[in-house]
């Protein structure tokens, strides 16, 4: 029985890593078969100064900067990052290496205990590193330095917790997360689908009450809660309308793209029409109807985290290519599942690498 089940996981982390290989190796060819051609090249990740998502906040955080980075995150990431910032004695890059190695232990950590029943450990090995860092949404994270890298290593430290049953813990803990970014909040809905009530109502209570503190104690940086509010929302609006396009994946974005390619209709046109208004009744409508199936549904657990991490993933308006490092929790949790059948191991396989590596292909 042991022996089926190591090879049905290793079947299933094969196709995924060849997929993520194969991708990474286009993608390049693509960028050399261009430039010597003469053609105008985009790079393999972005045109985009590395790290500065992180360094750029880390200098708000010291005062030095006053730009941007007012309204793109929570109250708690400013707190942690201007702990960080306290820390690095101006050194922000090597600040920042430092952390993204941490982050990177823990990815293989959470991989390693994860996997440990699944597969021999010599294949063990071979197989984490191309599945966690050859994938796109990875190196893109990573390049850019953004703050999703350290809340995905927190994630799956509550994703731990939750599989443990150690719910109450878990909870807390997924609640800096969801104070780092709101989204993650989504995945508190697997307490409902335990029953876990007590559980839910602890994670929203502590996010609400580490949000709360945190900006009392960075109120002077992001001045008063009306000024925070308005800069929040301005931050999600401009980059929701002009830059946030860029570096796209969500089902808004797919929507534009086959809009301005079959229509030629642009995005002040998009953003200025009633279809607005219809997406956002429609996703929220959508995201309501899914979410009450997945938590009264019996199904896999592995399809239930997958389900609320697709919906994270997608459904906001704007859902950077790095939001996609998140799919990694589900792709394992799917990995060690031992009653997936056959054709569901190559379906969903094949399915989990074109989601989470669309821009490979592009």
């Amino acid at each position: 029985m042991k022996i089926g089940i190591k090879n049905k996981s290793m079947k299933k982390i094969s196709i995924l890593n060849l997929i993520i290989l194969v991708g990474l190796l286009l993608s390049t060819m693509v960028v050399i078969i261009k430039t010597i051609m003469g053609m105008e090249a985009s790079p393999v990740l972005t045109y985009l100064k590395p790290f500065t998502d992180f360094t750029d906040v880390l200098k708000f955080a010291s005062g030095k900067m006053g730009a941007e980075a007012t309204g793109n995150y929570f109250p708690f990431a400013y707190v942690l990052m201007a702990a960080l910032e306290w820390i690095s004695f101006g050194n922000y890059k090597v600040m920042y290496f430092v952390i993204a190695i941490i982050c990177c232990i823990i990815y293989i950590g959470f991989c390693i205990k994860c996997l440990n029943k699944h597969m021999e450990k010599k294949e063990m090995y071979l197989n984490i590193l191309p599945l966690l860092f050859m994938q796109f949404p990875m190196l893109f994270a990573l390049q850019r330095g953004n703050i999703e890298i350290i809340m995905l290593a927190v994630c799956m430290a509550f994703y731990i917790l939750y599989k443990e049953e150690k719910y109450n813990l878990a909870a807390i803990v997924l609640s800096f997360a969801v104070c780092m970014k709101l989204y993650p909040a989504l995945l508190a809905m697997l307490f409902l689908c335990k029953k876990q009530y007590k559980a839910f109502g602890l994670c929203a209570c502590s996010s609400l009450g580490i949000t709360g503190f945190s900006y009392l104690l960075i109120q002077n940086n992001l001045g008063g809660l009306t000024h925070y509010l308005s800069g929040f929302t301005g931050f999600l609006d401009i980059y929701g309308k002009l830059l946030g396009m860029q570096y796209n994946h969500s089902i808004l974005f797919g929507i534009y793209y086959l809009l301005n390619n079959f229509f030629n209709i642009s995005l002040f046109t998009l953003f200025t029409s009633d279809l607005m208004k219809v997406y956002t009744v429609g996703i929220v409508m959508i995201a309501i109807a899914l979410t009450l199936y997945t938590i009264f549904k019996k199904m896999d657990e592995w399809k239930k985290i997958a389900m609320f991490t697709l919906m994270i993933v997608s459904f906001p308006q704007v859902s950077f290519e790095y939001t996609l490092i998140l799919l990694i929790i589900p792709i394992i949790a799917f990995i060690t599942d031992e009653k997936t059948k056959r054709w569901e191991d190559i379906t969903y396989s094949i399915l989990f690498r074109i989601v989470a590596d669309t821009d490979e292909f592009l």
